[in-house]
């Protein structure tokens, strides 16, 4: 009895672990996560629902006459289609899509045999063959009519292809002289065959050698054929034309232009000339245009040659010649003409006109061929001196105005003695100095007069290259001083040293500082060229009172720089300009515009910690003239 108590307490014990493990027992399926798959074939074979976490691979499921298509947790199949394997969240319900089979048949018409099978779509054209034919394509009516069917053909019900050919046929060509052509086989022909004949132009194809009957394309072949081609005589055969120009050293000619005309065979050719600038033609002949295009005219230029003729304009002698060519770089003949009491300036095109050659200098000139140029001499009243020809030089009993030239090595002291000389002058003097040496710097008087004080007809002076400094006061008080010429090597002018001359223009490049005062009451004074200038001191130039309008390229405008130029009514500003201060255009009182070409960074003194507007160019004059209100601008 003990025993048997034993077994049924285990059989017991046995019976509730199975219950509590069961798959349908709740407890355990909640513990094991384990969820109830069901399964909508669709009209597939039917798949029993059971429970798990996960599934591992495609359910299997067939339907006749279907091609499935996968399973979808949607019955529209809207969802993803599923992967495999899938992980269960959840009951789910899978839905089998399948797409119909048909059956599609294959009529060849006497191409190879095509099985016939079901299917949901035709994936490629099915391949079929015939002897000495021509696979046009597959058609659903046996009439052909409609288009070809195109693949993948997606099938709606049952379907019969029918394969349409076309017989294959033989073509010969009978050129008539032209290119041959390889033979044709196919049913038709869509382009017209190209050959070429030297000289001629096709006309077309004909089915007979009397050439009676032409054929069009496309062309449908209903047997095998020979086409005969028909050419006529070309008219307009290709031939060249090369010009050729003569090279600026006369040794050779050089092709200029070429270009291709047209013209009938064994005609002769219409080759012309062309019209080139400093150039004439040479003869040349006409040819007969050869059939294969080969033919060649080939013209040439000649530069244009013409005569320059120096005349003596009152100088001795009369005229002498020298040939040029056109636009060529020579060099005139060196001046041979005296003339007593004057000095040869250069040469002219006009009898009275102003230098526009230097003797000898290097010139181009454009004229046709077998022209002339006259140039006439340039005489000036004047004379040519040196250093030790300057006491000698006497300007006291002049009839017009003279030029004194000085060449050769000069100093300082050569300009005080000069100077003297011209005090004494009773006319206007221009002085020359383009042709001296070893003078690099004018320097000022102790007392702070003009180097040239009292030269009251000193008009008009040329500075010699290598001039780099302009002394304090140097031609001040020259009053009668309109013209003066700066060399590309100067870079200071002192303080005073044009002050209260009547200089008219100004041109100044590079020069590093215009000293104080520079300029002041040169009221004659209306333009200023000026580029690259670093420094324009206080009252350079001032009280300027032809100023209109100018254009200031200066890195620093001082103090006063440019106070009561009362007509100044413009002032554009470069991208230079780095600092202007308060005063600098003070008293300018018709000041209506000030244009900064850099318009940003710019900051007042008063209040370096905010920008300052200078957009607006009157806004910008009222603040000149008011001086900033004691301030500066610069710029960051």
């Amino acid at each position: 009895m003990k025993y048997l108590s034993r077994a049924l307490i285990a059989f017991y014990s046995i019976i509730m672990s199975l219950c509590v493990m069961s798959c349908e027992n709740l407890m355990f399926i909640d513990a094991a996560q384990l969820y109830r798959v069901s399964f909508e074939t669709n009209g597939g074979t039917e798949i029993e629902a059971y429970r798990t976490d996960i599934i591992a691979k495609v359910p299997d499921c067939k339907k006749e006459d279907a091609e499935f298509l996968g399973w979808y947790t949607s019955s529209d199949f809207s969802s993803d289609k599923i992967t495999f394997p899938y992980e269960l969240k959840e009951d789910t319900t899978l839905y089998a899509k399948w797409v119909q089979k048909y059956q599609v048949l294959f009529e060849t018409n006497g191409g190879s045999e095509i099985a016939g099978y079901k299917t949901s779509v035709v994936k490629d054209a099915p391949i079929t063959l015939k002897n000495e034919n021509i696979f046009i394509g597959w058609y659903t009516t046996p009439d052909f009519s409609g288009e070809a069917a195109s693949f993948p053909y997606t099938l709606t019900e049952p379907t019969v292809f029918y394969a349409k050919w076309a017989q294959i046929f033989t073509v010969q060509f009978e050129t008539n002289g032209g290119s041959s052509l390889a033979d044709i086989r196919g049913s038709s022909i869509l382009e017209t065959p190209i050959s070429t004949k030297t000289g001629y132009i096709l006309k077309g194809w004909y089915s007979d050698e009397d050439l009676l009957n032409p054929v069009t394309f496309p062309l449908i072949l209903s047997g095998n054929c020979t086409l005969y081609a028909k050419w006529e005589a070309s008219s307009d055969i290709t031939y060249t034309v090369e010009h050729y120009k003569q090279s600026e050293d006369f040794t050779t000619y050089n092709l200029a232009a070429s270009e291709a005309l047209q013209g009938a065979t064994d005609s002769l050719t219409q080759a012309k000339s062309k019209n080139y600038s400093g150039y004439h033609y040479k003869n040349f002949e006409q040819k007969k245009v050869a059939a294969d295009g080969s033919t060649v005219i080939r013209i040439y230029y000649d530069i244009d040659s013409f005569m320059v003729i120096f005349n003596s304009n009152d100088g001795t002698n009369n005229t002498y010649n020298q040939v040029f060519f056109y636009n060529q770089s020579q060099k005139l003949i060196t001046n041979r003409f005296t003339r007593s009491g004057y000095t040869f300036e250069g040469w002219t095109t006009e009898i009275n006109g102003d230098v526009k050659y230097n003797d000898s200098e290097s010139v181009k000139f454009t004229l046709q061929n077998n022209t002339s140029k006259h140039l006439y001499a340039v005489w000036s009243y004047g004379e040519t001196i040196t250093d030790d020809t300057i006491q000698n030089l006497d300007l006291s009993n002049l009839d017009d105005s003279y030029t004194v030239k000085v060449t050769g090595e000069i100093n300082q002291y050569s300009l005080m003695r000069l100077a003297e000389k011209i005090e004494k002058a009773n006319n206007n003097i221009t002085l020359d100095l383009s042709r001296t040496t070893g003078l690099d710097i004018i320097c000022g008087t102790k007392e702070n007069t003009s180097v040239f004080k009292n030269c009251k007809n000193l008009t008009s002076v040329v500075l010699p290259e290598g001039l780099v400094t302009i002394g304090a006061y140097t031609f001040a008080y020259c009053g009668a001083l309109k013209a003066i010429s700066f060399p590309k090597s100067l870079k200071t002018i002192g303080n005073n040293a044009f002050y209260y001359t009547g200089l008219e223009k100004l041109l100044l490049s590079n020069v590093e500082v215009i000293g104080k005062s520079a300029f002041e009451k040169c009221s004659s004074l209306s333009k200023i060229n000026m580029s690259g200038v670093k420094t324009i001191s206080s009252n350079a130039f001032s009280s300027c009172s032809s100023l209109v309008d100018v254009v200031i390229d200066a890195q620093i405008i001082d103090y006063r720089a440019f106070e009561a130029c009362n007509n100044l009514t413009s002032v554009t500003l470069s991208k230079s300009v780095k600092r202007i201060d308060g005063y600098a255009f003070q008293k300018c009182n018709n000041l209506s515009y000030v244009i900064f070409l850099d318009k940003k960074n710019w900051y007042s003194t008063s209040n370096s910690s905010s920008p300052v507007d200078v957009s607006d160019s009157a806004v910008n004059a009222r603040n000149l003239i008011l001086c900033l209100g004691g301030s500066s601008w610069y710029k960051k």
